[in-house]
């Protein structure tokens, strides 16, 4: 296991999916912005498939919902995301 899919597991573990297990697919792409407070911050997006578990809502995430690239598209909030999940799934085609 690369080190990078390490950290997607751990982070997804602490942040969202504390008592839940995943199965890591592909990576997505990633994304660099600046935040509200000036900060630089990149992040690395992959794609996982629920295996057993159950979400618990913590500080960093209040709901996760397993869904459709498609359906996701409908959802997310900014440009540079649903140009990133567009990427992938011409990619995944």
């Amino acid at each position: 296991m690369l080190e990078a899919e390490r950290c997607v597991i751990s982070q997804g573990r602490s942040h969202a999916l504390s008592r839940a297990q995943c199965e890591l697919g592909d990576e997505i792409g990633q994304i660099e912005y600046t935040d509200r407070d000036g900060n630089r911050k990149l992040v690395r997006y992959w794609a996982m498939e629920p295996v057993r578990g159950e979400f618990v809502a913590n500080d960093e995430v209040d709901e996760i919902a397993w869904m459709l690239p498609a359906k996701a598209l409908e959802l997310l909030t900014y440009d540079r995301d649903r140009a990133l999940l567009r990427t992938w799934q011409g990619t995944t085609r």
